[in-house]
């Protein structure tokens, strides 16, 4: 565990990668209402598995806080100014530097949605992503046409749909993604049954 904690403090602007952000959902079912501090503690050490800078983290840390508010029943325009005001508080708490700051402007200083759609990019960099899909999900008013909408603009189509389709598969359920969709995944059985496994344990 100790060498797992020092890896994040070794992260320099190549490990800005969206991996982490692609595979961090899960965690929501353990750090969810954990106070802020902690819960991106957790979230930094799991980061840092494969992408250590405090930039990766943070984009996974905005977007799990996000995704727990969607999770507690709330609107997903009222979850996400809630997600701003606990980040913005949070960044003062432990003095966030300006030079980082500067990164999340588009999405946490401003409203994403505000943002000119010509203007998203959805590569391999972590912000770009963050900032694609919080705004699709904004958007867009379907599971289906937020998943599409993303994968139009190109670039890392996959890991986009998976990012932008956690929020979506919170806020629209199983019942918003078309059944073809989900006739077409290979062993899904196997899939839910490993959700219901992590919902049992982890529900409150």
């Amino acid at each position: 565990m100790e060498e797992l904690k020092q890896q994040k403090n070794y992260g320099d602007e190549y490990d800005n990668g969206n991996g982490s952000l692609m595979r961090i959902m899960p965690l929501l079912f353990f750090i969810k209402g954990k106070p802020i501090k902690e819960q991106f503690e957790i979230v930094w050490e799991v980061s840092a598995l494969t992408h250590r800078h405090i930039r990766a983290a943070m984009c996974c840390l905005v977007y799990l806080k996000l995704a727990e508010k969607l999770l507690a029943g709330k609107d997903k325009k009222l979850a996400y100014s809630e997600t701003r005001e606990d980040i913005l508080t949070f960044w003062n708490d432990i003095e966030f530097p300006n030079n980082e700051r500067q990164h999340f402007e588009k999405v946490i200083q401003r409203n994403i949605t505000e943002t000119n759609i010509n203007d998203l990019k959805s590569g391999g960099y972590v912000m770009e992503v963050l900032e694609s899909s919080i705004w699709f999900f904004l958007n867009k008013e379907s599971y289906e046409d937020t998943i599409l909408s993303i994968i139009n603009i190109g670039h890392d189509t996959d890991t986009s749909a998976a990012i932008v389709g956690g929020l979506a598969g919170i806020y629209y359920g199983q019942k918003g993604i078309p059944e073809y969709w989900i006739a077409s995944i290979a062993k899904m059985e196997d899939i839910i049954e490993l959700g219901i496994k992590l919902n049992e344990k982890y529900s409150s």
